[in-house]
């Protein structure tokens, strides 16, 4: 029964209800055993029977078909439109959409999942950026200080401190770099077709190289150490360890990229069913655009994202101050 709407295709097994696609029949068996599988199955049959395939406008209007409801939804004088400007760390969803959304139970699921993230995020960069500031004052005394340091060794070396502090001293902060970040639909296109990293990846590449070098709240000196210099708050600090920024910034980034898939599928009416010629690259759009099925693919992704970025944030250290 949990597999009932599941269909096999001439090279694929496809689970619609998970949007789970493979190539293996061992790996298909094994995801309709999976809770995962069985919540979401249920939830869309739940969701099935709550809204019957209908519609609703606030002006009491009723639709069976979404594209129909959409038609009548972009003239409606009831419909309040959502304002664009929403704080992106709180996903809301306008009821019309969420209804649209009951079809697709796994991207609500995914949604829910990330945005919870985001919120814990926020608190703990909040706390970061306290700890970082407090600590500020006693490490920029302290010539051995793990953070800015310059290499007292040759008096030409390249000073970080002297390039940071007054090079790049009208460099963004960080979340505000964030803030300015709006992806496009054709950056979501390149998500679906060639992946979560390399989709992520090119969003934040392409809005740093729009930025001139001094400007960029991001800069590396080790590559291969992945050590990154970042600005928040107005204030340069050797990114820790754990590169809670970093990831924070990534994540935000990736969360806007999805709230861009509602966008998508509307102004491609259709693409949701199996004979449409978009409906292969809705499908990829829906599995790549979330960071993985797991925490520990969530973990990798985000991990070759990092190492994406310390190729375009690179120090030249042989440049003049």
């Amino acid at each position: 029964m949990l597999g009932k709407k599941c269909k096999k295709s001439v090279s694929e097994f496809i689970c619609e209800n998970c949007d789970y696609v493979t190539s293996v029949k061992q790996h298909y068996e094994k995801h309709l055993s999976t809770d995962k599988h069985k919540r979401l199955v249920n939830a869309s049959e739940s969701a099935s029977k709550s809204v019957n395939h209908l519609f609703h406008c606030h002006c009491g209007n009723t639709y069976r078909h979404d594209s129909s409801y959409y038609r009548h939804n972009k003239t409606c004088k009831s419909v309040k439109k959502i304002d664009s400007n929403n704080d992106d760390s709180n996903v809301t969803i306008a009821k019309e959409e969420y209804i649209k959304l009951l079809s697709n139970p796994e991207l609500i699921y995914k949604m829910f999942e990330q945005n919870m993230e985001i919120i814990n995020l926020n608190k703990e960069l909040q706390t970061t950026i306290v700890n970082m500031s407090k600590q500020t004052g006693s490490q920029n005394n302290n010539t051995n200080s793990n953070n800015i340091t310059n290499n007292s060794n040759n008096k030409t070396a390249f000073n970080l401190n002297v390039y940071l502090n007054e090079t790049c001293k009208d460099a963004m902060n960080l979340s505000e770099f964030v803030e300015t970040v709006v992806p496009t639909f054709e950056e979501l296109e390149r998500t679906g077709r060639e992946g979560h990293d390399k989709g992520v990846s090119s969003i934040i590449s392409t809005r740093l190289r729009d930025l001139e070098k001094e400007l960029r709240p991001i800069h590396c000196t080790d590559g291969k150490r992945e050590i990154f210099y970042v600005k928040e708050n107005n204030i340069w600090n050797k990114e820790a360890d754990e590169k809670p920024l970093l990831i924070y910034a990534i994540k935000k980034i990736a969360q806007k990229n999805i709230k861009n898939i509602l966008h998508w599928r509307d102004a491609h009416p259709g693409c949701t069913q199996s004979d449409s010629n978009k409906n292969d690259l809705y499908l990829k759009i829906l599995m790549n655009a979330m960071s993985g099925g797991t925490q520990e693919e969530t973990e990798k992704n985000i991990e070759k994202i990092i190492r994406s970025i310390t190729k375009y944030t690179q120090i030249d250290k042989a440049i003049s101050l």
